[in-house]
């Protein structure tokens, strides 16, 4: 019968990473980063994302569908990480090198080289202020809203914006929240699709009530909570879907009812509260989720290579915020986001080729050395291809 208990309750045989082919997940997850540096680029040349085109057609950014995708894709192959190999040791191992050497790279990085040369008084009270200490310990251990250095101003306008570090890591502290409790799931003999449905279910409910409250009395909340709210749904939509594609084949007409809901509902209030926008943007990562995982997978157009020079999705997605600022501030006012975004694009990668060579490919393959001595040797090590977040996420397989 569909979804037995052996099925989807036992680990997946030692072959199943051939069972379930996704060749376009690389091209994903690179087109999901670049459509945040996109929406970025509006809102850090212009001030704002009232001219972001998205925005005119369904309320949000091109970039939020940018980081439901990376979700979507992380709930997916991090299921499939574990179900290879339910081992918490090798989980956190695997998720720990694969996501934080780059991270903590940028959070060095942009402290102690970036942010001085924007500091708005003498060097010498930058690094021998006392407070400096305080957001490098934050960050390091993801506890942060809004990430900011003392007295550090890249531009004029917006005093807030222009002094935002990192504007994308609250994506990732919700990611690394998601794994773990992804491993308890697992741990506990219950990472089941229909505990990954219901989860998906019910934090779609939490994030539709704080959109609610926000809109009807103006409520607010804290960003951490609404950053979870955000990326949950999708996360564990694409968990149940790897438990659905290990037994069904991907089906293009499926996806293409799917795609079509996620399309057509910003015309269409069902709601009564929310605006259709809102309502759609809030439903995205449940309704859009099958037509990701189905693009993604084997039988759908081939998206092309975009590995040759990495896989750089992951450190476009996280050195792109303050390489657009650092461009921002070089460049001077006066720029539209359409024209940023191309010059912002390109350094971006750069510098995601730079993190992917010096830093994530040596620690993947660090990895693979560490993980092969808990495994058979010809025994796939789990989560290889990251994902960023937003892997990544960021993210791993």
């Amino acid at each position: 019968m569909f979804f037995s208990k052996r099925s989807l309750a036992s680990p997946a045989p030692a072959n199943h990473h051939e069972i379930l082919k996704f060749h376009n997940f690389d091209a994903l997850r690179l087109f999901a980063a670049a459509a945040v540096i996109f929406s970025h680029g509006f809102l850090i040349a212009e001030g704002t994302e009232d001219n972001e085109p998205l925005q005119f057609a369904t309320g949000e950014i091109l970039g939020m569908y940018g980081v439901y995708t990376f979700f979507i894709l992380s709930g997916f192959l991090i299921t499939q990480s574990w179900m290879r190999k339910p081992d918490p040791a090798c989980y956190f191992t695997g998720r720990f090198l694969r996501v934080y050497p780059a991270y903590a790279a940028s959070i060095l990085l942009v402290i102690l080289v970036i942010a001085p040369l924007w500091y708005q008084d003498r060097l010498i009270d930058y690094f021998s202020n006392g407070q400096l200490l305080t957001p490098i310990l934050k960050g390091l251990a993801f506890d942060y809203n809004e990430y900011y250095a003392p007295g550090v101003q890249f531009y004029d306008g917006d005093q807030s914006l222009g002094g935002v570090l990192n504007g994308v890591f609250w994506s990732l502290q919700t990611e690394v929240i998601l794994y773990v409790i992804l491993a308890v799931l697992g741990s506990f003999g219950i990472l089941r699709w229909y505990v990954v449905l219901g989860l998906a279910l019910l934090t779609l409910t939490w994030h539709l009530k704080f959109s609610y409250f926000k809109i009807v009395f103006g409520a607010h909340h804290t960003f951490d909570l609404w950053g979870f709210t955000f990326g949950a749904p999708g996360f564990f939509a694409g968990s149940f879907l790897y438990f659905w594609f290990s037994r069904y084949k991907a089906s293009a007409r499926i996806a293409l009812v799917f795609g079509l809901l996620a399309v057509l509902l910003p015309f269409f209030d069902l709601s009564g509260y929310l605006p259709p926008a809102a309502q759609s943007n809030q439903l995205f990562p449940i309704l859009a989720a099958y037509p990701i995982l189905w693009l993604g997978h084997a039988g759908a157009p081939n998206l092309g290579n975009w590995t040759r020079w990495g896989d750089l999705s992951y450190g476009l997605y996280l050195f792109g915020w303050p390489i657009q600022q650092v461009l921002r501030a070089l460049l001077g006012p006066g720029w539209n986001g359409w024209a940023f975004f191309p010059l912002s694009l390109a350094a971006g990668l750069a510098g995601a080729y730079l993190s992917w060579r010096f830093i994530e490919a040596p620690a993947l393959r660090y990895k693979r050395r560490l993980l092969a001595q808990r495994r058979p040797v010809d025994a796939p090590a789990p989560g290889d291809t990251p994902q960023p977040v937003a892997e990544p996420l960021i993210q791993p397989g």
